[in-house]
């Protein structure tokens, strides 16, 4: 499960005239008290969506073999992902290449030898339990670098209001116990 939770910063402004009996000297602006408070609000949902990262790996004696052995394996990996009937969205992350050294002798520079190149993609599905479907479709071309599960922007933005909400009646909460504290009453609180 994933944790919402929004940050809500508010500026509450407090009657300067109900704020003037401050024993400790307080004296408000005519234009009121400003308060400066920060609240919190969170609610847990179920992931709705996750992401599994696949990696391909070749060798050969020189980049372009490589390059071409591995451009390869990751169609036909991707075709095979694609043919696995999972609805999945796919990315390449990293393509990379590094070359391969001899050890070097001493007195000698190491000498290259041959070539490794990378490829990392994704696929994102829009239900949980399709990852490991995807998962297991890559598997002979692919190895897996990890599973990421997520709640997706959607789900996200149908519960901004409600968390938006409740962050401000935390805010109105705590404005109410610094007013009374200040010998204010709550409908000073504006």
């Amino acid at each position: 499960q994933l944790i919402v939770a929004i940050p809500c910063a508010a500026l509450i402004a407090a009657s300067g005239a109900a704020l003037a009996a401050d024993s400790a000297g307080f004296t408000p602006d005519k234009k009121g008290t400003t308060l400066h408070l920060a609240a919190m609000a969170s609610v847990e949902l179920p992931n709705d969506e996750a992401t599994v990262s696949f990696q391909a790996q070749e060798t050969a004696a020189t980049l372009a073999e490589a390059t071409e052995r591995l451009i390869k394996r990751v169609n036909l990996g991707v075709a095979r992902l694609k043919a696995s009937g999972v609805d999945a969205v796919f990315e390449t992350n990293n393509v990379s290449s590094y070359p391969r050294y001899t050890e070097p002798r001493k007195g000698e520079a190491a000498q290259i030898v041959g070539w490794e190149v990378h490829q990392s993609i994704s696929g994102k599905v829009s239900k949980v339990e399709d990852a490991a479907k995807l998962a297991q479709a890559g598997a002979d071309y692919f190895a897996i670098s990890g599973v990421n599960f997520s709640l997706s922007k959607a789900a996200q933005g149908r519960v901004q209001e409600q968390l938006m909400r409740e962050a401000m009646k935390d805010v109105r909460a705590q404005a109410e116990v610094i007013a009374s504290e200040l010998g204010a009453v709550s409908e000073d609180i504006r």
